[in-house]
C-alpha cells in the first residue's frame, strides 16, 4: 500500500481525482442533508442547493464547482428584482445565478476542500460541513433583507485586496439595485454610473431598469 495513503498525506503517487459520480454521491450523503437543514434543496440542477423568494425577493443559493482538485462552493444570495448582463450586454433575469455571494475562502481560507482523491473529498467536505454549517446559516439570517445585503455588498467593495472586484456581477453592480429597491434612487443611480464608467458597459438601460423597481 501506498506510504503516502497509510499517513494520509498527499503526494503525486497518490493523486486520483474522484470521478463525477463518486463527487455526486458524496455530496448527496454528506452535503445535501446539511443544506436541507437550511431550507435549500437540490431538485433541479445537480451542483445548486436553492431556497425559496422570500416577501423581500431574495433567495439562498449554495452552488459547487471545481476544477482539478481545487473545490469551491458559492454561499450567498439571488435577488428575483436584479437582472443579469450576459456577454453581449443583454438584460435576462436568472432565478439559479449567484447575485451577492461568498467562496470558500471566506468560511474556511486555511484548509479548504480537497479533490485530490476520494478519501481526501469525502473527509474534508464532512469537515467543511460540520465546522461551517453555523456561519452558512449566520450569513443567511445576516441577509434576509435589502439593509443585510447592502452591508454585505459595501463590505465587498471596500476590501480592495480581494477577489471582489473582478467577481461576477460586480458588488457594485448588485448594490446599485438594491439601493433602489430601498428607495435610494439617487444612490442607485450614482453606483450604477460609476460602474458602467469602469466597466465599459454599452447597455444604458440599466439606468432605466433601475426607476423600473
Amino acid at each position: 500500500m501506498n506510504i503516502y495513503n497509510i499517513l494520509k498525506i498527499k503526494h503525486v503517487s497518490n493523486i486520483e481525482i474522484p470521478p463525477a459520480i463518486f463527487i455526486e454521491d458524496a455530496l448527496n450523503r454528506i452535503a445535501t442533508p446539511a443544506f436541507e437543514k437550511l431550507g435549500l434543496k437540490n431538485n433541479k440542477h445537480k451542483y445548486i442547493w436553492e431556497g425559496n423568494y422570500n416577501t423581500n425577493e431574495i433567495k439562498n443559493i449554495i452552488r459547487f464547482s471545481y476544477r482539478g482538485p481545487n473545490v469551491n462552493f458559492m454561499i450567498g444570495k439571488n435577488f428575483k428584482f436584479i437582472p443579469i448582463l450576459n456577454n453581449k450586454d443583454e438584460i435576462k433575469y436568472k432565478t439559479n445565478e449567484l447575485q451577492l455571494f461568498e467562496n470558500i475562502e471566506y468560511f474556511d481560507n486555511k484548509r479548504g476542500i480537497s479533490l485530490w482523491n476520494k478519501y481526501f473529498f469525502e473527509n474534508t467536505l464532512k469537515r467543511f460541513i460540520k465546522n461551517e454549517s453555523d456561519r452558512i446559516h449566520d450569513l443567511f439570517m445576516s441577509s434576509i433583507d435589502i439593509n443585510g445585503n447592502i452591508e454585505i455588498a459595501l463590505r465587498q467593495i471596500q476590501d480592495k485586496y480581494s477577489v471582489y472586484e473582478i467577481r461576477y456581477p460586480n458588488p457594485k453592480y448588485v448594490l446599485a439595485f438594491l439601493y433602489a429597491k430601498n428607495r435610494e434612487k439617487e444612490k442607485s443611480k450614482i453606483i450604477m454610473t460609476e460602474y458602467i464608467e469602469e466597466s465599459s458597459i454599452t447597455n444604458c438601460n440599466l439606468l432605466l431598469k433601475l426607476d423600473m423597481i
